[in-house]
């Protein structure tokens, strides 16, 4: 599935603002079926692709969804049109849209669309009634999706160290994510979708409608039943101390009126220890679900990430990119220096460059779409040079504050750590398109360290592990191979340094596929 891309966006084709949000606006469109989602830009200087319109972008083609019709991207116009629904949920409960025969529907509607996105290693963090959307017809038929993907988070390492930042929004927030004990776990979700179910039973929005962290807290542990979990009792002793309180533990009482299948499964959701909690996947195997269909969600570790976009680089276009190919060696050592200052690892390494390289598959007349430099003395291939060091400021910048989901880093203070000169900013503008479009409009791609899912190495020998891969990342002959032949391959230089590697149940390397490689 692919969104095309339309850089000459007709103004006439939007109407009226009919929402707003932190993001930017939505306007309504000459055409009554669509809705257009204007996103602000972001970033100092303005020249930045809004990070949240990447993720979001990004997560739609990642779970294949439909709802997208087109990607915007032009000087005056970043955004997307999609479907329109006749409300959110939001304005459903308030209204009294919602019968009750229909929630569990609705709420097997926001397990599955979850449970695709486990399935993807992509986690929404800002599940609420305001980002869900429905239409609901004359005959009770529901037609909904799940909205606003915009700090959703793509795990592609089991071993990504976030920097702490909040995501959800206040109401609807994790306890995890309040006592920061806990990150990115999947069950981050299903707490929102166990609140939203208490929402939709009472028929009010907002039933935890704390003011400030500490409050919020409160009417959980004053409300909820508390469950075991040694690293969540610890969070909230240290909660306590730090701010002063006493949490006193809620009554295992019957809180909402329902079917006593719907409270086991929103208690299951709100267990206060993400552990112990439903992750989105087990849940549409919950007795609340019995009477669905069930979706298929591929359970097999390998086969999930074999199923995530990958980038396909024409090997002999890179090798012909001479300019390119004389400096890249030092590109790389320069951005190992660049993600050391922000703490990365070799899995960012890989990303960076992988998509370096397939920028750098076109002519540096294609990559170098207008011709400016900061100085105008400079020979052709040292203009040339200067553009290569464009892309990986904004390629950098791009993944950090993704990662981040901030504005923490702009593509000029990339370019002063590389000590090179800032180019004008529409240079920067077309840049950042040239690589959207280079990664097919979406953030969420794999590399073959990707695969490390699927074993377990010693912390001691990470250092040997880590080296093994910057090595291949800096061979240009590992373009020629696919992402898994790669990685048995570090598989196998890892044994032969006698480094034991523990492998997740029924995974075995083969290592007569890297024998080409060891030629």
């Amino acid at each position: 599935m692919s969104i095309p891309i339309n850089n000459s966006f007709d103004k006439k084709r939007i109407g009226i603002e009919i929402g707003k949000g932190s993001y930017g606006s939505v306007y309504s469109m000459d055409d009554k079926t669509l809705v257009f989602k204007h996103y602000n830009k972001t970033g100092a200087s303005q020249i930045c692709l809004p990070f949240d319109f990447i993720k979001e972008a990004s997560a739609y083609l990642t779970l294949k969804m439909t709802d997208n019709k087109e990607i915007i991207i032009n000087k005056k116009f970043v955004g997307l049109t999609m479907f329109k629904y006749a409300m959110d949920l939001n304005r459903a409960i308030k209204s009294n849209y919602v019968k009750e025969d229909n929630i569990t529907s609705i709420l097997h509607g926001i397990v599955t669309t979850l449970a695709n996105a486990q399935e993807k290693f992509l986690l929404h963090r800002d599940l609420k009634p305001g980002n869900i959307v429905l239409t609901i017809s004359e005959e009770n038929n529901i037609d909904m999706s799940v909205i606003d993907w915009g700090i959703s988070s793509f795990s592609y390492s089991k071993h990504i160290q976030h920097k702490f930042n909040y995501v959800q929004t206040a109401w609807y927030r994790a306890p995890e994510q309040i006592l920061k004990y806990s990150y990115n776990n999947p069950t981050i979700d299903m707490w929102s979708v166990g609140i939203i179910a208490i929402e939709l039973i009472n028929n009010k929005v907002g039933f935890f409608n704390g003011t400030s962290g500490k409050e919020q807290i409160q009417k959980y542990f004053n409300t909820l039943p508390i469950s075991d979990g040694v690293d969540f009792k610890n969070a909230f002793h240290i909660y306590e101390k730090n701010h002063g309180i006493n949490l006193s533990v809620g009554k295992n009482i019957k809180f909402v009126d329902c079917s006593d299948k719907l409270y086991n499964f929103i208690k299951k959701c709100i267990s206060m220890d993400p552990l112990n909690r439903l992750d989105p996947i087990s849940a549409l195997e919950d007795p609340l679900f019995s009477d669905y269909v069930k979706p298929y969600i591929c359970s097999d570790m390998k086969n999930r990430i074999d199923g995530i976009a990958s980038i396909n680089i024409d090997y002999s276009a890179v090798l012909e990119n001479t300019i390119y190919m004389s400096i890249r060696s030092k590109l790389i050592n320069s951005c190992i220096l660049v993600l050391h200052k922000l703490k990365w690892s070799v899995h960012e390494l890989s990303r960076v460059v992988r998509l370096l390289d397939k920028c750098m598959e076109k002519k540096s007349s294609d990559y170098m779409s207008s011709p400016h430099s900061s100085s105008e003395s400079l020979s052709t291939s040292k203009k040339e040079i200067e553009y290569i060091y464009y892309y990986i400021s904004v390629i950098i910048t791009m993944f950090y504050n993704n990662m981040m989901c901030l504005y923490e880093f702009e593509p000029e203070q990339i370019l002063q750590m590389l000590h090179v000169n800032i180019p004008p900013t529409n240079v920067f503008y077309e840049i950042w398109t040239n690589v959207f479009v280079a990664i097919n409009n979406n953030i969420n791609f794999k590399t073959f360290l990707m695969y490390d899912y699927l074993i377990n190495v010693d912390p001691i020998d990470g250092e040997i592990y880590s080296q093994i891969c910057v090595d291949l990342i800096s061979d240009i002959e590992h373009l020629k191979y696919d992402d898994y032949t790669l990685f048995t391959y570090t598989i196998f230089k890892l044994s032969q340094k006698n480094v034991e590697v523990k492998c997740i149940k029924d995974v075995v390397f083969d290592f007569s596929i890297v024998k080409e490689i060891l030629m």
